[in-house]
């Protein structure tokens, strides 16, 4: 007997080996395009207000690559549904998978199953991973609003009247003319809430419940590489967002520059050598390497994690700055971005209380108190194990902690774009607010802030600001997680101590300067005030006057 211990150990080992390889392939089938053997990787292309860029993360889960982890939940629900272990369930079964890889108490995106079940109703467990790596990936990208700064989303695009991604000389000295508009109380400044562009952002100004959790996907400034991204909807992306004058190409030279691209990807991607790249150069886009590598360990991090965690090769214009948080300051030229790492574990998150849900008080939760707490039909169906229409705390809490478990091993990424902040940059004094006398100042940041001396303000001398953050869990994080940014309060009582009394009387908007409009009197009075003729009259104009 001890004779044949060795062999069969052998072959053991190689029957484990082998599994390990099939496994190994399996998930690298679901990784991104460009990293076959790297299940831990996601690769995103952040569309820059003048280049694109290509950051690849590698991310574990509690010291496993994060593909991995969702797929062994998948592994382990399937084997609970194949009773008989033959590889296959029923349609009902891949029902039951989905729900409980899902995350959340809301149905799970469709799946019509139908489509890729066998002529006997089943559904083979290949078949069924790569339907739910569609509908409920391991990694998904969620743009998020902002409420309350809409200045800095707004102010650069209603100043930027020719849409070239740029402000110009003569835009800067019309500021004052285009805001005009804006000035809905006609009290001569402008305020942050009158810039807001987005009506569901005026919304939730002033109810942040009133705000959807998620914008218009195609709109967000990040793209993931996924499995079934294709190069050709990476090219038709970029062509969307930087091709300006709709000619199908991105010129990359002057005069009617497009998009900057360091030289060396240049010459890569633009195989004519015309100073354009076409469709089918973007195609090749994502092919060199990513412009940054960044490594976050979520959930429990080994110690081999925790030294792992650095930068990985950029290039020598970015600034990174590792965070305690496990997240990184990212400062890369025309964009700042705030990249944090959410480590919250959903299984550990308490549950909502029973009564929450239960609005009448009488034990259960039936469809119509379901629906108004936003459980899907299908959700409230699992949870409703006897089919009585009732659902009651032990059924809730065992469907919610199944969610939770599902939700821990499902990545997904918050965008929230902040825009490029040209108010902080014209609000001199501070007070939130623009004052005439800040408007007709814009014209002078290009002495100050042109820092190419193109004579135009654009990408990094107004960088773009985003948060980003990486968490764990489903999709469906709601009004409580709407990002309400404030600017500091404005004070009222800035110009009520100083100057003549008649000066301060009249000043009805508190910003330090007298309007026509302000003015009480004849206008050829207002005129001899205003001694240096630049249409408004200040505090020290007004205490001249008082000394004559």
């Amino acid at each position: 007997m001890k004779a044949r211990r060795g062999p069969i150990l052998l072959l053991l080992g190689w029957i484990a080996l082998a599994s390990q390889l099939a496994r190994g392939a399996e998930i690298a089938k679901h990784s991104p395009s460009g990293s076959p053997h790297a299940p831990d990787v996601q690769d995103l292309i952040f569309l820059g207000p003048l280049r694109p860029l290509v950051i690849r993360l590698h991310v574990t889960i509690d010291g496993q690559p994060f593909r991995q982890v969702w797929q062994e939940r998948f592994d382990e629900l399937f084997a609970l549904e194949d009773r008989d272990h033959d590889g296959r369930v029923t349609l009902e079964q891949a029902g039951a998978i989905a729900r409980d890889m899902n995350g959340s108490l809301r149905d799970a995106p469709a799946g019509d199953f139908r489509d890729v079940a066998a002529a006997d109703g089943t559904v083979d467990r290949a078949t069924l991973l790569d339907a739910l790596a569609k509908i409920l990936p391991p990694f998904s990208v969620h743009r998020r609003p902002v409420i309350a700064r809409g200045s800095a989303l707004a102010l650069f695009p209603l100043l930027d009247t020719d849409h070239n991604h740029q402000l110009s000389a003569a835009e800067l000295a019309a500021a004052e003319t285009q805001l005009q508009p804006r000035d809905f109380d006609d009290d001569r400044v402008i305020t942050g809430p009158e810039l807001i562009l987005d009506p569901n952002a005026i919304a939730a100004a002033s109810d942040p419940a009133s705000a959807q959790p998620d914008l218009d996907p195609n709109e967000s400034p990040v793209l993931p590489v996924e499995p079934l991204t294709t190069p050709a909807q990476i090219a038709e992306k970029l062509l969307k967002h930087y091709d300006r004058n709709h000619d199908g190409r991105l010129t990359a030279v002057v005069p009617e520059i497009e998009i900057r691209l360091p030289a060396a990807a240049m010459a890569r991607l633009d195989v004519n050598g015309d100073g354009a790249l076409d469709h089918e150069e973007l195609e090749s886009f994502v092919g060199g390497h990513p412009d940054l590598e960044l490594v976050f360990a979520m959930g429990h991090a080994t110690a081999p994690d925790r030294r792992s965690r650095q930068r990985g090769s950029t290039e020598r214009e970015f600034r990174v700055r590792q965070k305690l948080n496990g997240g990184y300051e990212l400062q890369l030229g025309e964009a700042n971005i705030e990249f944090n790492r959410n480590n919250r574990d959903p299984r550990q998150t308490d549950l909502v209380e029973f009564r929450t849900y239960d609005r009448d008080n009488n034990g259960y939760i039936d469809t119509a108190e379901a629906a108004a707490n936003n459980i899907g039909k299908s959700a409230f169906a699992a949870m409703d194990v006897d089919g009585d229409g009732k659902v009651f705390k032990g059924e809730l809490t065992s469907f919610m902690t199944r969610q939770n478990a599902a939700a821990a091993f499902r990545l997904q990424l918050e965008i929230r774009d902040l825009g490029q902040d040209l108010f902080d940059m014209l609000d001199t004094d501070k007070d939130g607010v623009l004052s005439p006398r800040e408007l007709r100042d814009a014209k002078n940041l290009l002495v100050t802030e042109d820092k190419n001396g193109d004579g135009a303000l654009n990408g990094d001398e107004v960088p773009q600001r985003l948060e980003f953050e990486l968490l764990r869990g489903a999709d469906d994080r709601s009004d409580t997680d709407t990002r309400m940014v404030r600017r500091p309060a404005r004070q009222a009582t800035k110009a009520s101590t100083s100057g003549p009394l008649w000066f301060r009387k009249m000043d009805r908007n508190n910003d330090g300067d007298l309007s026509p409009h302000e003015f009480v009197g004849p206008l050829s009075a207002f005129e001899k005030l205003d001694a240096n003729h630049d249409g408004l009259v200040d505090r020290e104009e007004a205490e001249a006057a008082e000394k004559k």
